[in-house]
């Protein structure tokens, strides 16, 4: 189900509040959910949900000591976790995460190159805003351009007839 959540059809929410603890059941973390009408029709709208606790999940992962760790909960308690056993439990599980585990801990240590990064990011969105208007607005000038040729021819034939019309009646 998270493999769709990539196609755009499912929200992801995912929360950090103890609350929560207090209404789930701490065996289930991973919530998923969908509209459904009474009468049966199928509309295939895009509310579909995930509703993830992660403090649930962690909770569940400190538990599950002795079974194998899948891998939605090392990515949930990846994401979760500043505990360094947690850690090396999912890098000895998941030899793939050390490379994500490294790039964390060299942000940690130089935090001006995840800003540097972020604004980089921002900078590459503003930009790719800037030409998505221009180009709107290049579409809209066309629009308007062939709209006021149209016109123009329109107002030729009307001219043309015009003179028809007055060397009919001289």
């Amino acid at each position: 189900m998270v493999d769709e959540f990539c196609m755009g059809k499912q929200g992801l929410l995912i929360t950090y509040d103890p609350f929560f603890k207090m209404i789930f059941n701490l065996e289930d973390y991973y919530h998923y959910g969908k509209q459904e009408f009474d009468t049966g029709r199928d509309l295939n709208l895009l509310q579909e949900y995930i509703y993830i606790p992660l403090d649930i999940s962690l909770d569940n992962f400190h538990k599950n000591t002795h079974n194998e760790i899948k891998e939605l909960d090392a990515w949930l308690c990846f994401l979760s976790s500043d505990n360094l056993e947690d850690m090396l439990r999912i890098l000895e599980a998941y030899p793939d995460f050390i490379a994500l585990y490294k790039e964390i801990m060299e942000f940690q240590a130089k935090p001006e190159e995840l800003i540097g990064m972020f604004s980089e990011a921002l900078e590459i969105m503003d930009l790719n805003t800037t030409r998505y208007m221009i180009e709107e607005q290049a579409k809209e000038i066309e629009e308007q351009k062939e709209a006021l040729d149209k016109q123009a021819k329109e107002n030729e034939m009307l001219r043309a007839e015009l003179e028809k019309l007055k060397s009919k009646i001289v």
